[in-house]
């Protein structure tokens, strides 16, 4: 059975999600993933240096990202699924792909574990499974709305303003991180419109990478426990940067739904400037946090409220929605977000929106004042979470 996460890593009974899906995940297991990934860093410096100077290392993301991602967006104009898989992957994706309808207008891009020295059969079965175009990446190839893009063998997968860029996989003795390195160059590029699966596989690989689309107002998943290999999955869970863990035939209808959402089918987003971006990074580093976290602080003092910009360009309905939600912060948690720039709040505010299933800001607000009583640091963290 699925679970639908907060921002506090659990779901809606309270319990933590990753005790309550993957049995096996304790505190012992949760510090053992943050050992983890420092020893990436650390032990594989070749291979973080190739992707730190690709995508920003993670968590110090510099402003010109922003541009980059602008573009990115731009360019596209829909979201893009990032899907990463390993070994027990195929059953997995053929079953989302099974009950993902044919015309979502998102584009997918399956990163999967293959032998270096083997020409791979994926696409070939894969095709079997939708009505979607399936093809095997080239270089220097847009990605086109309702088509399934597969990694060949031996490569790395990176995007730049919606171009897929293969790479030679680099030889070394650790692990392959290529879903990682995709997932990283995925978020930079297209930021709030990025959306990270990650299903069956052995290892780690793929949950730094949901971490930098979270960070950036993606939308993450992972398979529960009907993984056949759930090391992957139980990894990204542990590290807290998952939205939803479901089987993946109900990845495929959450996708679906997603797909339709007003804030995400056909409403224009708004492009962040260096500067917003800027202002973004400082309150991070207010709250101490290494990813963005809208919080407690200063704004610079050239950055326009968030509340003057969104009235100058929304009608009576959005702007009350807006200026409720704004409140509601405000006064259940001391922080005046008005005071930021609006592309900052409303990338977050958007992003919890899609999460919660509230297709408008009242019926938000709304949700926010029935959730408040319950847990006040739950909700804090669901209204200022990135």
């Amino acid at each position: 059975m699925g679970c639908i996460l907060n921002d506090a890593g659990g779901c809606g009974t309270g319990k933590p999600v990753s005790q309550e899906l993957f049995p096996g995940v304790t505190r012992e297991v949760l510090v053992k993933t943050q050992h983890r990934k420092k020893e990436v860093r650390e032990q594989n410096p070749a291979d973080m240096a190739t992707r730190e100077s690709n995508v920003g290392k993670l968590g110090t993301r510099k402003v010109q990202g922003s541009a980059a991602g602008n573009k990115g967006r731009k360019a596209i104009g829909f979201p893009i699924v990032g899907i990463g898989a390993s070994a027990g992957g195929l059953e997995a994706f053929t079953e989302l792909l099974k009950h993902l309808p044919f015309d979502t207008g998102l584009g997918f891009v399956l990163v999967q574990h293959l032998d270096p020295q083997h020409e791979s059969a994926l696409t070939q079965l894969l095709m079997r499974a939708t009505s979607m175009p399936v093809c095997e990446v080239t270089n220097n190839l847009r990605v086109e709305a309702n088509h399934v893009y597969v990694i060949p063998p031996n490569t790395n997968l990176g995007i730049a303003e919606g171009v897929l860029r293969l790479r030679p996989r680099l030889q070394t003795r650790t692990p392959t991180r290529s879903i990682d390195f995709f997932f990283e160059s995925l978020a930079q590029d297209q930021r709030e419109r990025a959306i990270g699966v990650v299903l069956s596989g052995t290892a780690t690989d793929g949950t730094l990478g949901l971490e930098a689309i979270k960070a950036d107002g993606g939308i993450t998943f992972a398979q529960d426990d009907s993984a056949r290999y759930d090391s992957m999955p139980r990894s990204a869970v542990a590290a807290g940067c998952v939205d939803f863990v479901l089987k993946p035939e109900d990845i495929a209808k959450e996708l679906a739904r997603i797909a339709k959402h007003p804030y995400v089918a056909g409403q224009p987003h708004e492009p962040i400037s260096p500067e917003d971006d800027w202002a973004s990074l400082t309150a991070r580093e207010v709250e101490g946090t290494s990813r963005p976290l809208a919080g407690r602080g200063t704004p610079r003092a050239d950055a326009k409220p968030a509340r003057g910009e969104a009235e100058a360009g929304r009608g009576n309905a959005g702007e009350n929605g807006f200026d409720k939600v704004l409140l509601l912060l405000r006064n259940h948690s001391g922080v005046d977000f008005s005071l930021y720039r609006s592309t900052t709040i409303q990338r977050r505010i958007t992003r919890r929106m899609v999460v919660n299933k509230q297709d408008s800001l009242a019926d938000y607000a709304r949700f926010l004042r029935e959730a408040m009583p319950k847990n006040s640091t739950p909700f804090t963290r669901t209204c200022s979470s990135a």
